[in-house]
């Protein structure tokens, strides 16, 4: 019956002095209900190794600060056992960055190498407390903007795993999440985006990054499919590499970015979103626009049975504008694309590679150029009588 600060009588003199540094700290708080203490062997000659030292607890209300500005461990009851080499530390409740977790299990490996701490829980609570305890750890700073962004709704069922040498602390902490949920919500208010019934099981560690194999859910009504891993990415050090496919109806795009006027577009069409994050995040979208009819006159329009390639890439280092490719028909980059005014540049010339030179756009207007084979101003005045209430209303021919 005493509390765990008289550990520092007990403590081994042959432990490495990392570890003492360590343990000054690592338990700032607890009890210890009741203990044993087993000597196996002679006392002489000592340290022989058919000798062996083993040391049990029942502790209560413990606080583990295994390393600074990460989540402390609490837990109300736990079970320790120590030995020549190991220290285990089992808890059937805790708390880890205020999520309640079950069958939590620490493993300190004690040796003349490196000493290994080793921490493992689960948990099922709700995909938002989830979301705010992620948000605690340092592994997981770089991806805060878009924690922070993202409602989440629904109950998720989350494994996690850290491992770090206590000897070396500097040294980088593996890192592993693994988060289960089914039927859950997310949205995005920066990209006033919403999902629901999503499905799957997505992980995160310090090596890969993200990973999933088949998260399933809704978007724009349509079922959307999503996988993550490194092999979907083609930079160094990827982080997030993602692969969505779904098949949006125009109708759905135009109400999410607000658009309501008629426009000379219908249909739905399959849709490729690639998404890259390391030192740079790149986003690529593609289709191949089958299923969809644009009612434009040549070279720009297509029926709806046709195939269409149509590409559209966004860098925030290498080309912060979004670049359009669309082989035989035009090129296009578009600045300022989630604000308005719209600004950008429209290259009409026929081309079956998209231009790689820099292209510098006019913040407060739209260029349009290029080398059209042939245009019939006829068709296009007609299509202004259609879709803009008449000649009248259009500008000079």
């Amino acid at each position: 019956d005493a509390p765990t600060s008289i550990r520092a009588i007990y403590t081994p003199y042959r432990m490495p002095q990392s570890l003492y540094d360590w343990l000054r700290s690592a338990l700032p708080e607890g009890h210890i209900e009741e203990g044993i203490f087993l000597w196996h062997g002679d006392f002489k000659p000592y340290g022989h190794p058919g000798k062996n030292m083993q040391l049990g607890a029942n502790l209560s209300d413990i606080k583990l600060t295994y390393l600074p500005e990460w989540p402390d461990f609490h837990s109300a009851e736990t079970t320790l056992r120590l030995n020549d080499t190991r220290v285990s530390i089992w808890s059937p409740q805790s708390f880890i960055a205020d999520v309640p977790v079950g069958k939590s299990a620490i493993e300190l490996a004690i040796g003349s190498q490196e000493s290994l701490l080793d921490l493992q829980a689960e948990t099922f609570a709700s995909l938002k407390r989830v979301k705010d305890a992620l948000a605690m750890f340092p592994a997981l700073s770089f991806a805060l903007p878009v924690i922070e962004d993202l409602r989440i709704t629904g109950d998720a069922e989350t494994e996690l795993r850290m491992s770090l040498d206590l000897k070396n602390l500097s040294n980088r902490v593996d890192f592993w999440v693994t988060t289960s949920f089914k039927g859950a919500g997310i949205s995005s208010e920066l990209l006033a985006l919403s999902a629901n019934d999503l499905s799957g099981e997505v992980t995160f560690d310090t090596v890969d990054g993200f990973r999933t194999e088949d998260l399933t859910g809704k978007l724009f009504g349509e079922d959307v499919n999503v996988r993550m891993g490194p092999h979907f990415g083609t930079q160094p050090n990827i982080i997030l590499a993602a692969d969505i496919n779904f098949t949006p109806s125009v109708d759905a795009i135009l109400k999410w970015q607000g658009i309501d006027h008629v426009i000379p577009v219908s249909g739905k069409a399959p849709i490729k979103v690639q998404v890259e994050v390391s030192d740079e995040v790149s986003v690529s979208i593609a289709s191949d626009l089958q299923g969809v009819a644009i009612e434009l006159p040549h070279p720009l329009g297509k029926v709806a049975a046709s195939h269409a390639p149509i590409n559209l890439k966004w860098s925030n280092l290498s080309d912060p504008s979004w670049a359009l490719f669309w082989p035989s028909r035009l090129s296009a980059w578009i600045g300022d694309f989630a604000n308005r005014p719209l600004s950008g540049l429209i290259d009409l010339t026929p081309r079956l590679e998209p231009l790689t030179k820099g292209v510098i756009i006019d913040k407060s207007s739209v260029t349009l150029t290029g080398e059209i084979p042939r245009a019939d101003i006829a068709d296009w005045l007609a299509l202004g009588s259609k879709y803009m209430g008449g000649p009248d209303k259009m500008a000079p021919a």
